[in-house]
């Protein structure tokens, strides 16, 4: 069950998870680069989530979900800008 974890101090958690956190995102998104867009989105997430654990051993797994996620829309949002652009590029050849 989760509760409102009002008690958690939620940057210390995160600067305690950060260097998992840093290696999946490296591995999930093929590269360091994205990692300090993505820590802001789980971030953000973490801060704006109704659903935080209350519990601190449900914490390492409910954060690497939302890294996950995170990691997803990424990617799939560079997949999209990169079709755009090959779109964009084959209208202008044509």
């Amino acid at each position: 069950m989760h509760l409102p974890a009002t008690d958690v101090d939620w940057p210390a958690v995160m600067e305690d998870h950060r260097s998992w956190i840093t290696r999946v995102i490296t591995a999930r998104t093929g590269g360091s680069d994205a990692v300090d867009d993505v820590l802001q989105e789980v971030a953000l997430a973490v801060t704006v989530s109704r659903d935080r654990p209350a519990n601190p051993q449900e914490i390492a797994p409910w954060l690497c979900k939302i890294v996950v996620r995170q990691c997803a829309l990424l990617v799939r949002n560079r997949v999209r800008q990169q079709r755009k652009l090959n779109g964009l590029q084959q209208n202008r050849e044509t």
